[in-house]
């Protein structure tokens, strides 16, 4: 797997961090690829409860991906330089435990969109945020598409028609962020975020996430549907019924006292 992304697992979260440092954690194929096999190796263990996403350094989460070999692309060969872009969001968009973007410096290009595809997104009050592609001659794609669900279609529209960029009140404003925190503070929120999914199973949180997918991709009436059934679904599990009797014997044990 590729030198530029390191792993670690602690206190049932895995740790996926672009070390990159000295290209603004700029992403490269190989990268991508990796995180994507990451992802897949965590979400493979039962004891895993959460992925953080976070780039070395100060300076950046990810300036996105490397523009370095751009100019050598044609047609095909740009298919074959995006394509494990794709995947990489894909598989973290659909990871079935919460995945959450530390968001430590510039966020930009495919930076955002790796945090677009993440369930949570903290960032530090010095980060900026952008899609500069267009300045570049490129359009932005892929899971740049849910930002107008995000922060609204006007701004989402700005945002990719002039490439500008934006700080990070202005993305938490707009609606992007779940928290703003000073640079120090950031490690600390992350902590306190993956403590609170550590108690909650995994079939209750595959079926949560997998509901979210519906809700973007299908009509209410389809969405209504498909969600009775993973909602049903869940009842198969001994963990659910576990954690049902827990709550009632915790709820009774309230009243009681």
């Amino acid at each position: 797997m590729s030198s530029n992304i390191t792993v670690k697992d602690a206190d049932g979260a895995c740790w996926i961090t672009i070390s990159r440092e000295n290209k603004a954690n700029a992403l490269l194929p190989d990268d991508c690829d990796a995180i994507r096999r990451h992802v897949e190796d965590a979400v493979a263990k039962a004891s895993t409860k959460a992925i953080v996403f976070t780039g070395a350094g100060h300076r950046a989460f990810s300036a996105g991906m490397d523009v370095t070999a751009f100019l050598d692309l044609t047609a095909s060969t740009a298919r074959a330089y995006i394509e494990p872009l794709k995947d990489m969001l894909n598989t973290v968009r659909m990871a079935p435990v919460p995945t959450i973007a530390g968001i430590n410096g510039g966020c930009i290009g495919a930076g955002i969109e790796l945090a677009a595809a993440c369930d949570i997104r903290i960032a530090v009050n010095t980060a900026v945020f952008g899609l500069p592609e267009i300045k570049v001659g490129i359009p932005a794609a892929l899971d740049a598409a849910l930002l107008q669900q995000y922060i609204g279609l006007s701004k989402a529209k700005e945002m990719m028609i002039l490439g500008d960029l934006y700080s990070a009140k202005e993305m938490d404003d707009c609606g992007l962020l779940n928290q703003v925190v000073e640079p120090g503070d950031l490690q600390d929120a992350l902590n306190k975020v993956v403590a609170k999914v550590q108690p909650f199973t995994r079939t209750v949180t595959t079926s949560q996430k997998r509901m979210f997918e519906t809700w973007q991709n299908f009509g209410i009436k389809d969405a209504n549907e498909t969600s009775v059934d993973l909602w049903a679904a869940v009842f198969t599990e001994d963990e659910t019924m576990e954690t049902i009797a827990e709550y009632k014997k915790t709820k009774l044990s309230k009243k009681s006292s």
